[in-house]
């Protein structure tokens, strides 16, 4: 059902934005219009309502991604830099970081892990895929990168918590001799043992990218929507199971 209808006290169409909850609200970050214009607005929606905060993105940001953290800031990797919202002051600032980080990209997963984000896949400008890993420790602010090989390259899959040390990530879409081939794959990556394993879920899970992924309270997926790349859209909602760990 529609909770919050477009208009003037409402953010305007878009699409590649990034939507986190924290506290009692959710918060909506940048995003592409569809055509020639990028934002760099934040707007919150609370209590069946959308209000634009005055701060605004280090520029206008698309296809990047951002996930809370424990004390409900929520961090953002974008093709440019990591940046932090937080909702006690309505503020964003860059986040100077350390370490290896992952090279410039967009469409990439993106899970927090315990006090920490995982980065991984992901498209550069060009449109080169990859299929690396990094972790973001939070608390320092450091990357590392992971060692772990699997999941062919690829962008716009999702990705989402199994436990305080490992991710999953689903679908995709890679590039072949015809374009985008979307991808029907489920991976399971160990941080700690630095290893991607390939598992199968329960759902009959549709080659697709550009979905979105959530973990449910009991241990379970809920994955919406998606693309067959200039073929068709999903309008389905599917709950997955993770059948091997």
């Amino acid at each position: 059902r529609l909770i919050a209808p477009a208009g003037p006290d409402a953010p305007p169409a878009r699409l590649c934005a990034t939507l986190a909850h924290t506290g009692d609200a959710l918060v909506l970050m940048g995003g592409w219009d569809g055509a020639d214009g990028f934002f760099d607005d934040v707007w919150t929606f609370r209590e069946g309502a959308w209000t634009r905060e005055a701060a605004t993105l280090p520029g206008p940001r698309s296809r990047h991604a951002a996930c809370t953290l424990p004390d409900g800031r929520v961090v953002a990797v974008t093709h440019r830099e990591v940046f932090v919202y937080d909702p006690s002051d309505g503020s964003v600032r860059v986040q100077e970081t350390s370490g290896a980080a992952p090279s410039s990209r967009g469409l990439h997963a993106m899970a927090r892990v315990s006090n920490s984000v995982v980065v991984t896949c992901g498209a550069a400008q060009s449109g080169e895929m990859t299929g690396d890993a990094y972790v973001l420790d939070c608390d320092t602010w450091t990357w590392r990168a992971l060692s772990a090989t699997g999941p062919e390259p690829r962008a716009a899959g999702a990705a989402a918590p199994l436990d305080d040390n490992r991710v999953l990530l689903v679908g995709g879409a890679a590039r072949d001799d015809q374009g985008l081939a979307p991808l029907d794959d489920a991976w399971c990556l160990d941080i700690s043992a630095e290893a991607w394993t390939r598992v199968e879920t329960n759902a009959g899970f549709g080659a697709r990218n550009a979905h979105v992924l959530c973990r449910l309270g009991d241990g379970g997926f809920v994955a919406h929507g998606g693309w067959v790349p200039f073929v068709s859209t999903y309008d389905d909602t599917l709950r997955l199971e993770v059948a091997s760990s």
